[in-house]
């Protein structure tokens, strides 16, 4: 395992996002962290669009917890939504 003795004592970092152009930023933490002070809340798949300056984020499922387990439920979209999804993402593939 290598340790990064600048940042050692720190719980996690934040970084800029290189696929964002540092518009954004990313975080990782220990994974004792994670143990410690997180719990699971939910997730999801999300499609995000971009033209220009301008984007669309179209949620493709959201997780539920059933017992134990987590699953997946795809998100219903009314025509509104996936009207101008289909404008903002035309001549795009999308890969899952």
């Amino acid at each position: 395992m290598r340790i990064n003795l600048k940042t050692k004592e720190f719980d996690g970092i934040l970084y800029p996002s290189v696929q964002a152009g540092g518009e954004g930023f990313n975080v990782a933490l220990k994974p004792e962290v994670v143990d410690a002070y997180l719990s699971f809340e939910g997730a999801s798949l999300c499609h995000l669009a971009k033209k220009g300056m301008d984007m669309y984020l179209k949620i493709m499922n959201y997780s539920k917890i059933v017992g134990e387990e987590i699953i997946y439920v795809d998100k219903e979209l009314d025509l509104e939504e996936e009207k101008v999804f289909s404008e903002y993402t035309n001549g795009l593939k999308f890969i899952n």
